[in-house]
């Protein structure tokens, strides 16, 4: 049986293959994984999203129709021209296999943040969104037909009939990957260890974290999740689960 290698040997292993200037046609053979390969696509996509919303300019109307529609055509033209260096590869690689482990892990509530790491909420960012899912797929088809208000969007993914897809999409990521995976499985008590701070049940906590941690900065994902807990709790940041939990979304910001 031939062993298992840890993420690092592996990294190294595909920066020796693939080398420098890595087109997207090249991404999506990256790994033997269709769902890793279109996650990096994703998060190119994402980082690209974020830098813009970080360096709008206030003197310009992004919020007019055909500007909206000029960054699209432009995203859409920069997708077919998409050139990474060594580094920019293994960043991107890297953190596609932990997303689709935390994929695997919680479907559901990896979606609700991966929607709302988005600041565009439509029909077409939907769509746009749900080509770089090659698992879950019916979960945008339902919200895309429905299309909730964006504040009512956790409760109307919380009522879609689940079709558990995880165990294909582990055995993908298993059998794709000479991996020693052990090393970044998630845990999946991550909400049940901090339900005693809110006067929820365990869904509205999971979601209550997602909703903290897709805020601007730490300083408002703070002061977020401090008024939704019990009241002993509020005003008490040196209690142990309270700065556990402060700490975890704290990480997001780094």
């Amino acid at each position: 049986m031939e062993s298992k290698i840890n993420i690092k040997e592996y990294l190294n292993l595909i920066e020796a293959e693939f080398g420098n200037n890595i087109d997207g046609e090249r991404i999506l053979k990256l790994t033997k994984s269709k769902q890793i390969n279109l996650f990096v696509l994703k998060n190119i996509y994402d980082e690209w999203k974020n830098n813009l919303e970080k360096n709008k300019l206030n003197f310009f109307n992004y919020e007019k129709d055909e500007i909206k529609d000029a960054l699209r055509n432009l995203m859409n033209e920069l997708s077919y021209n998409i050139k990474l260096d060594k580094n920019s590869t293994i960043k991107f690689l890297k953190k596609s296999i932990y997303d689709c482990v935390a994929l695997s892990d919680d479907p559901i509530g990896f979606i609700k943040s991966d929607i709302l790491k988005d600041p565009e909420y439509s029909i077409s960012s939907l769509q746009n969104r749900s080509k770089y899912f090659h698992y879950y797929k019916y979960v945008f088809d339902y919200i895309i037909n429905i299309f909730p208000e964006r504040d009512e969007l956790f409760s109307s993914i919380n009522k879609i009939e689940f079709k558990d897809e995880s165990k294909v999409l582990w055995s993908e990521i298993n059998s794709s990957l000479n991996i020693d995976l052990e090393e970044i499985i998630l845990k999946k008590t991550e909400g049940e260890s901090f339900l005693s701070l809110f006067p929820r049940d365990i869904q509205d906590v999971k979601d209550l974290i997602i909703k903290a941690e897709s805020k601007s900065c730490f300083e408002d994902a703070s002061i977020y999740i401090l008024k939704r807990m019990r009241e002993e709790y509020k005003n008490n940041p040196s209690d142990e689960k309270v700065r556990k939990l402060l700490q975890k979304i704290y990480n997001k910001y780094q």
